[in-house]
C-alpha cells in the first residue's frame, strides 16, 4: 500500500479466542527492494493498534499467527494532514506547555491521543474540551486513568499523563478539537486557608493562618497563586519643555506593621479608601487609560493599610502647582502574572487630578466565611 507524505496509519487487528497473531508494518527500500520494520504490534492481547507517521513511500503490513488457531478481524485507517500524531500510547504522549491550549483530532473510532506534562508544586485543576462528543482522562502513572469531567481538582507535584477519546465511537477526522488544562499554583490549604478566589480557581489568594490569627503583617504572608505578592511601587514621570516643567512622583513605602484588608472587621479601621468602594481583595478585568499602568486580563485589587503611600508634584510655567499627600492607606492593583503592583488607583495624582480614568469588570469572586468573618467574636 502507498501512504502519502506525514499521514497517520492505523491499523487494528482483533483476535478471535483461540488464536493470537500479532501486526507488523514494514517499508520498501526500493533501491535494493528490501523491507525494513518500521512498526509492530505484539502482545498477548486479543485486540491489537498500530500507529505510524512517516514519509510518503510504499508500505507492507504484516500479519503473522503466534500461536493457536482461528479468525481475526483486519482494518485499516490512513488519515492526512493531523497534528501531534503519532501520540497514541504512552511511549508516544505529547509532551505539553502548562496552561496552553491544544489542539488535536481523533481521526477514527479506536484512536486516542495522549499528552504529559510536569508540575513542580501543588496545582488546582480544571479542564474544558470543546467537542461534547470527546472526554478527557488524567493518571497519574500511565496506568490508571480516570475520567474528570467539569470537577476540578488537586493535584501533587508530579507527571501527569491526559487522554482523550471518543467513548461512543463518534468522530470526524476533520474536525479539530481544542482542550484547555487550566492549572493554577496553590499554598497547601492547611497552613494557608484561601481569602479569595476566583471561581473556576484560575486565581487564589491565600494567607498565612498562624500570621493571620497573630495579626501580624499579613503582607509578608500573602500569597496570589502560590506566591508571595511583592508590594514594592514607585512612579517618576518628569516633563520638560519650552511650556514649563513638572515633576510627578508616587512612592509605597513599606512599614512594620502594614497589613491587606482581608475582613470586613477591617473596615473600621479605614476612615476613607477614596473613591474605590472594594477594599476586601477582588479580581477584575482592569482597564486604563493612564500612561503609567496597562490593562490587564486578570487583576487583583486590594487595600493596604498602615502603610506609607505618598504622592507629590512640582511644577513650573505652564504646569504651575504644587501637590503634596501622604496616605495610611492606598488601594492597589496587582498583576497575577508578576504578583506585582502596577497601579494605585488611590491616592493616585492622575486620576484625582489628570484626567486620567480606570476601569474595572468584577469576576465571580468566592471569599473564605472564616477568614472573612474573622475578628467579629
Amino acid at each position: 500500500m502507498i501512504v502519502n507524505d506525514n499521514a497517520k496509519l492505523t491499523a487494528i487487528l482483533e483476535n478471535s479466542s483461540g488464536l493470537n497473531s500479532n501486526m507488523a508494518l514494514f517499508k520498501l527500500d526500493q533501491s535494493n527492494m528490501t523491507l525494513n520494520l518500521v512498526s509492530y504490534a505484539i502482545n498477548s492481547d486479543s485486540f491489537k493498534k498500530l500507529d505510524y507517521v512517516g514519509e510518503q513511500d510504499i508500505y507492507y503490513l504484516l500479519v503473522e499467527g503466534a500461536s493457536g488457531t482461528g479468525e481475526f478481524n483486519f482494518a485499516v485507517f490512513e488519515t492526512n494532514n493531523i497534528i501531534n500524531e503519532p501520540n497514541d500510547n504512552i511511549s508516544q504522549a505529547i509532551q505539553i506547555q502548562e496552561n496552553t491550549p491544544i489542539k488535536g483530532t481523533i481521526d477514527n473510532m479506536f484512536d486516542v491521543d495522549l499528552y504529559k506534562v510536569s508540575y513542580n508544586s501543588p496545582r488546582i485543576l480544571s479542564l474544558s474540551l470543546d467537542n461534547p462528543d470527546y472526554q478527557v482522562y488524567i493518571s497519574p502513572d500511565g496506568q490508571s486513568f480516570s475520567n474528570i469531567g467539569d470537577k476540578v481538582v488537586n493535584l501533587e507535584a508530579g507527571t501527569y499523563y491526559y487522554l482523550v477519546e471518543s467513548p461512543t465511537g463518534k468522530y470526524d477526522k476533520n474536525l479539530e478539537y481544542e482542550l484547555n488544562i487550566k492549572t493554577t499554583k496553590y499554598m497547601p490549604f492547611e497552613k494557608y486557608p484561601i481569602v479569595s478566589r476566583t471561581t473556576d480557581f484560575s486565581s487564589i489568594l491565600q494567607v498565612n493562618y498562624d500570621d493571620f490569627v497573630n495579626k501580624n503583617a499579613y503582607t509578608d504572608n500573602l500569597y496570589l497563586n502560590g506566591e508571595k505578592i511583592d508590594f514594592s511601587y514607585g512612579f517618576e514621570n518628569i516633563v520638560d519643555n519650552s511650556a514649563g516643567y513638572a515633576k510627578t512622583t508616587m512612592k509605597l513605602t513599606e512599614t512594620p506593621d502594614q497589613f491587606v484588608a482581608l475582613t470586613d472587621s477591617h473596615l473600621s479601621l479605614l476612615n476613607s479608601v477614596g473613591y474605590y468602594e472594594d477594599v476586601l481583595p477582588t479580581f477584575v478585568k482592569f482597564n486604563t487609560n493612564w500612561f503609567g499602568s496597562k490593562n490587564l486580563d486578570k487583576a487583583l485589587i486590594l487595600t493596604l493599610c498602615d502603610t506609607d503611600m505618598s504622592v507629590k508634584r512640582t511644577g513650573r510655567g505652564a504646569y504651575s502647582g504644587n501637590y503634596s499627600f501622604e496616605s495610611a492607606h492606598a488601594t492597589l492593583v496587582i498583576d497575577t502574572d508578576t504578583k506585582k503592583v502596577v497601579d494605585v488607583i488611590y491616592p493616585n495624582y492622575y486620576y484625582l487630578y489628570g484626567n486620567q480614568r480606570f476601569y474595572y469588570t468584577k469576576y465571580s469572586n468566592e471569599y473564605s466565611e472564616a477568614i472573612k468573618n474573622w475578628g467579629r467574636n
